[in-house]
């Protein structure tokens, strides 16, 4: 083990176990104390030896709360720089961890959406306190940003900052493609000036990947021709998710959620991080630290889930939706949730039963003899008879009786009798039968609008089918013991194929070395919610624009690998986690089926209150309809 010497005070630095190790250097512990010691693999240039130890010199509290910074140089025994002494990073994942929904069921399980708008705002502020200090970190991915499960976010890998001290740059050297602006994209990093501007684009990078469930906001639909990578994407400002997207040949992947699913805010926010026009004015920390914060204040709970928040002017719960269309849990669950029963619902339900049904339904005008009002003129079908008989009499002797003039046509007297004829038959006009059918209708109308009423209002028929709903209620509510018990033995029969499940899932795509696969082809597929080896499937696979037959195979054969070293345990027991995800799921059912008892249980009693009222507002009214439409049709009747 090195023997390392503080450069500050000259004591020794004891070195505990290794925390970490990247291609630089590796992390140990400092024995005894609340650091941690950077130690590089080979003797930094001169170069980074004056940018860490000018870091040391400027090792706010500020800085020191929200990353690992350098407070002071560690040297060997020949007196050559070998790192620097930080502040030691608590247990945390990277920020990748968080915003993948698989990865954020097993490493953040109690993580909801508010939890994530809290290191979301968190992060910012983490920025915010960098760039009011003058410096930039440069090379933004969400490996260098980790997160703890109290939300907390602190920054790493910090002495590859861009940082200005006392008039002196030193530029930050490395950078990673896809959180890079595209007026960065195929530019040399060595020696390159950043710029705030430059960083905030990260920064909303990060920002959507949170927000949206770990989606790249350059990684869409691609129409156009030939392959569309992310890089390219940002360089051509393909924002996959803008409302202006179509513009550009692209389009937001499948199962994701439309940009203003959180409000316009941040939507406006991401549109002017992301936007097309030259020299953009990208939003600063602060401004995402206020509109995270009023996003926060927004968020209210889902009433079919306890693990869903969603904002209160959002019209439904958008994470319900997007688990029916994708079949993936977006959060883990909340606690863990215990099997307390239904509870004793013989007393509310007896409150139900004691309440008091209407008298059966007095009958209706249409259901008793109806007599027209005395002076109404009734229709004198006797003598519209004998005026149609006499008529037909007169054609008939005119066509049989009379002779025919000269043997060629009707005589004279015929001629005359069918003229008669015409006379003595009631004629009606069209205009007058069609005026009368009209009224006709019209009042019949009225009367099966008035009666349709009554049947909802006023009649005893409505109560009983009320009384019906609440007691098929009630037997739901009793079926909620069997509903658990039904999903716990699938949850049980289902065992070998979610062993599997979990199984792949532990081997994501992005860590993975398969070819042609780098961190770009792994950000469009985690993009269309392909992961890890479990999600690979060539169907999904083929229909993702740059994803052809070779790829697609390379990754099938990577899985089948995978796959190949899978073995079901028959005595492993149900995974904890899911059987708390099933008895939150009946908890909710159950809330869901109580809230239901009580609401039929109520509409009864309004029922068997308002319907002597609304017989008592209806009856005239049915009374005044039927004779209307009775005369109507005596009219109707008398032509």
């Amino acid at each position: 083990m090195l023997r390392l010497r503080s450069a500050k005070s000259g004591s020794p630095v004891p070195l505990g176990s290794e925390i970490a190790r990247g291609g630089e250097g590796a992390i140990y512990e400092v024995q005894g104390t609340s650091l941690a010691a950077k130690v590089y693999l080979k003797e930094p240039d001169p170069q980074k030896i004056a940018k860490i130890t000018a870091m040391t010199t400027v090792a706010v509290e500020s800085l020191t709360r929200i990353s690992a910074w350098p407070t002071d140089i560690v040297s060997d025994d020949r007196g050559k720089t070998r790192g620097f002494l930080m502040p030691r990073v608590g247990s945390r994942a990277d920020a990748h961890e968080l915003y993948s929904p698989k990865s954020r069921t097993h490493v953040f399980p109690q993580a909801d959406f508010r939890f994530l708008v809290h290191v979301a705002g968190n992060v910012a502020r983490a920025f915010a306190i960098v760039h009011g200090q003058g410096h930039f970190i440069g090379d933004i991915n969400h490996g260098h940003l980790l997160v703890g499960q109290d939300g907390r976010v602190v920054l790493i890998d910090v002495d590859s900052f861009q940082v200005n001290i006392n008039g002196k740059l030193f530029t930050c050297d490395v950078g990673t493609p896809l959180f890079t602006p595209p007026e960065l994209q195929s530019r040399t990093f060595r020696g390159l000036v950043r710029t705030a501007n430059h960083d905030l684009f990260g920064l909303a990078v990060v920002l959507f990947h949170l927000l949206f469930m770990g989606r790249h906001p350059y990684a869409g639909v691609w129409r156009g021709a030939g392959d569309m990578p992310i890089e390219r994407a940002i360089a051509e400002n393909r924002f996959a998710y803008s409302a202006n997207a179509a513009r550009f040949q692209i389009g937001r992947p499948p199962g994701t959620l439309q940009l203003d699913a959180f409000g316009p805010a941040i939507a406006t926010l991401f549109e002017m991080a992301f936007s097309s026009t030259p020299n953009p004015t990208r939003p600063s920390a602060t401004d995402w630290i206020g509109a995270l914060g009023a996003l926060a204040q927004s968020l209210q709970q889902c009433a079919k889930s306890q693990a869903h928040f969603y904002p209160k002017q959002s019209s439904a719960c958008p994470w319900c939706i997007l688990e029916r269309a994708t079949g993936v849990r977006l959060f883990g669950v909340r606690g863990t949730v215990q099997w307390t029963g239904v509870g004793d619902i013989s007393q509310p339900w007896k409150s139900i039963e004691q309440i008091p049904r209407p008298p059966a339904d007095p009958p209706l005008p249409s259901q008793q003899p109806w007599s027209p009002p005395p002076g109404t003129p009734l229709p004198d079908r006797g003598r519209k008879l004998i005026r149609q008989a006499a008529s037909v009499a007169l054609v008939s002797f005119g066509l049989v009786g009379c002779p025919v003039a000269n043997g060629n046509g009707m005589g004279v007297l015929a001629i005359i009798l069918f003229v008669a004829a015409g006379f003595v038959w009631p004629w009606v006009s069209g205009e007058k039968r069609k005026a009368l059918e009209q009224k006709v209708a019209s009042a019949r109308k009225r009367w099966d609008d008035l009666e349709r009423r009554w049947m909802q209002e006023a009649s005893v028929t409505a109560f009983d089918r009320q009384k019906l709903d609440a007691q098929k209620a009630k037997a739901e509510l009793e079926d909620v013991p069997n509903e658990r018990q039904r999903r716990l033995a699938k949850l049980r029969a289902d065992q070998r194929e979610y062993q599997r499940r979990r199984f792949l899932d532990r081997f994501r795509i992005d860590r993975a070395k398969i070819k042609g696969i780098g961190s770009g082809r792994a950000a469009i597929l985690a993009s269309f919610g392909i992961e890890t080896a479990f999600d690979v499937e060539p169907g999904r696979i083929m229909n993702i624009s740059g994803f052809g037959p070779s790829l697609t195979a390379e990754l099938v054969t990577w899985r089948r690998i995978q796959e190949a070293k899978f073995a079901f345990n028959p005595n492993e027991p149900v995974a904890p986690a899911e059987i708390s995800r099933v008895e939150g799921e009946i908890a909710a059912l159950k809330t869901a089926r109580v809230q239901k008892l009580k609401l039929y249980g109520a509409e009864v009693a309004r029922l068997s209150q308002e319907i002597p009222l609304a017989r008592a507002r209806l009856a005239p009214a049915l009374a005044r309809a039927w004779e209307e439409f009775k005369l109507a049709e005596l009219e109707l009747k008398a032509l």
